[in-house]
């Protein structure tokens, strides 16, 4: 009978340290958990974001490529392109330009303005013409082309690409 009692008085002195103990590593694992899961959302948001950029990146050059076509044929004699404005002697500052407006063209959802800004005299080592055989006193037609695209969730991009043609506008 002194057994039995000893074994009774051996299970009321203990406290749960067990149950205790597991609530507390089981709250450290949920934590660990819980950042994970945010790290990795994070990650995948910054992810979708760099792709958006190049997406829309890759769209402005194919819109600046379409603008310069458009250059290079009214320079050739074509018709005057679409979005295109004469800054010479205007005072016009592109920083301050508003895109939606009449001198905007558009493909697509992108827009492009295309800035003739005059002719400007080269001279020898500006540019070389043909194995090294200089255009001084050359006149060069200098055009600005700017390019604006929205791509999705807010990813906007600005290219813009000086365009320089020996020949004239018409």
């Amino acid at each position: 009978m002194k057994n039995q009692k000893q074994i009774k008085l051996g299970y009321s002195q203990q406290r749960g340290l067990a149950l205790i103990m597991s609530l507390v590593i089981l709250l450290v694992l949920t934590l660990l958990g819980v950042t994970s899961m945010n790290t990795s959302n994070l990650q995948t948001l910054m992810t979708s974001n760099s792709q958006y950029q190049t997406t829309a990146l890759n769209t402005a050059e194919d819109v600046t490529r379409t603008a310069e076509a458009a250059v290079e044929a009214h320079v050739a004699g074509g018709a005057q392109p679409a979005g295109y404005s004469v800054m010479v002697g205007s005072g016009k500052d592109f920083s301050s330009y508003a895109w939606p407006n009449a001198e905007v063209a558009s493909v697509g959802s992108s827009k492009y303005v295309i800035e003739y800004a005059g002719e400007t005299a080269l001279n020898s080592s500006s540019l070389a013409w043909r194995q090294s055989q200089g255009i001084s006193g050359s006149n060069v037609s200098v055009f600005r082309i700017t390019t604006r695209t929205a791509a999705t969730r807010g990813a906007v991009r600005y290219l813009q690409s000086i365009y320089v043609t020996v020949d004239a506008p018409a």
